[in-house]
């Protein structure tokens, strides 16, 4: 391990004296974006030797009463608690899954990629750490090759492959683990709640917030107002039934979930999707019992497999749309971009104005930031067939071309 660690020493002191050489003061923009990419490089290098640590540190803690090696990287490292004990663990995960560690020393994945194969295997016993180290280099060339949230979802779907569990066990574990804490800071008198809660319970609850938000957005005075306060008045409002203008109407917030019908209707297969709109997996024994409590909206499909369209009959994209988008999009449709979808606008690709029709080949979700960009900061967006995103800055260079981080479709990776 050890000297395979040494081996990456210089290719990590060449990066550095790469980084040196460039003022990112006076740099262009491809000198930042390699700046950028050797940083991360060097820090995953970094994480690698933290990783080495922490091995140490657990073989010296088990002939005396050493420190862990979360204590160790935390205190004297000077890391928060919570990046602490993330450090601590990735060394029993490279461990568990030898390759890794190389692959964060010589900066072809970074340690998030590592707490990703952690978070999709804890709870797993022996047996089902085994299974997933069969395909060890598999997932270290996804990772080399993937964002942190498409290969989390890449270790998820293989655990879920292997084991044949589509989360019921986690959820039941979560289910039971849901707490609210609440308290009265003596410093301010602020009163203060937390809470942890399973995926289903909060996706219900934060729909309930989301759709209250919305209305709470449009009072007048709000429009300047923090985000952060709005959302503790529709959380107040939600709770004590005290919303002023809903009369009396029920709310019905919308918890969507995407699951494809071969799963709903017999069970787990290679390429099953069973998840919130925001990609966290749902059992699919949950979803049948959501099923039987909920509303369904059927999506009609043409003859070539796409969602049928509305042209441009209407002006702005229909409910049934924006759930159909809500599908194929977590976060906005830029490609480096991570606000959740329905914090976005949905953006005509070809404006209405200049005959764009209200079609989804046609509509992208998009932030406030970027819709901004192409609407007011002289950027031109296309999109083509396969939706691959291209983002042209006001004097006409490339500067994005490629797929959204957000899609959907995958497939466990082979042994091989």
């Amino acid at each position: 391990m050890y000297d395979s660690l040494m081996d990456a020493v210089g290719v990590a002191r060449e990066r550095f004296e790469a980084i040196i050489a460039i003022d990112p003061a006076v740099a262009d923009r491809g000198e930042l974006d390699r700046l950028v990419s050797l940083v991360g490089q060097v820090r995953s290098f970094l994480d690698s030797v933290e990783v080495a640590v922490g091995r140490r540190v657990r073989a010296l803690a088990q002939s005396s009463a050493d420190a862990s090696p979360s204590e160790v990287l935390g205190n004297k490292g000077r890391r928060p608690k919570p990046e602490a004990n993330a450090a601590g663990e990735r060394s029993g995960v490279c461990d568990r899954f030898p390759g890794f560690d190389d692959a964060l020393a010589n900066g072809s994945i970074g340690a998030g990629h590592v707490d990703a194969l952690a978070n999709a295997t804890k709870g797993l016993d022996a047996a089902g750490i085994s299974a997933v180290a069969g395909f060890t280099d598999a997932l270290v060339n996804a990772a080399a090759q993937s964002t942190v949230a498409e290969f989390e979802r890449e270790c998820r779907n293989l655990v879920e492959f292997l084991t044949r569990d589509d989360g019921s066990g986690t959820a039941e574990r979560q289910q039971r683990e849901r707490r609210c804490t609440r308290w009265i800071d003596k410093k301010t008198g602020m009163w203060k709640l937390f809470a942890e809660l399973d995926p289903e319970a909060g996706a219900k609850l934060w729909a309930a917030l989301d759709a209250h938000l919305a209305t709470i957005k449009q009072r007048a005075g709000n429009a300047e107002q923090p985000i952060e306060r709005l959302t503790a008045d529709a959380l107040v409002e939600c709770v004590t039934g005290s919303r002023p203008d809903s009369g009396d109407r029920p709310a019905v917030p919308e918890v969507t979930v995407l699951i494809d019908w071969q799963t709903l209707r017999d069970g787990l297969h290679d390429s099953s999707i069973h998840e919130l709109s925001n990609g966290v997996s749902l059992p699919v024994a949950s979803i049948r019992r959501l099923c039987c409590e909920a509303v369904i909206v059927p999506v009609l499909l043409g003859p070539d497999g796409r969602p049928v369209d509305v042209g441009r009959e209407m002006r702005t994209a229909t409910r049934k749309q924006r759930r159909m988008l809500r599908s194929m999009y977590r976060t906005c449709g830029h490609p480096h971009c991570d606000t959740p979808f329905d914090w976005c606008d949905i953006h005509h690709v070809v404006p209405w104005e200049q005959g764009g029709p209200t079609d989804l080949d046609n509509l992208l979700p998009l932030c406030s930031k970027h819709h901004h960009l192409v609407h007011d900061g002289g950027w031109t967006l296309s999109m083509d067939d396969d939706r691959t995103v291209r983002l042209r800055s006001p004097d006409g260079a490339v500067t994005i071309d490629g797929p959204p981080v957000t899609a959907r479709a995958t497939s466990p990776p082979s042994a091989a």
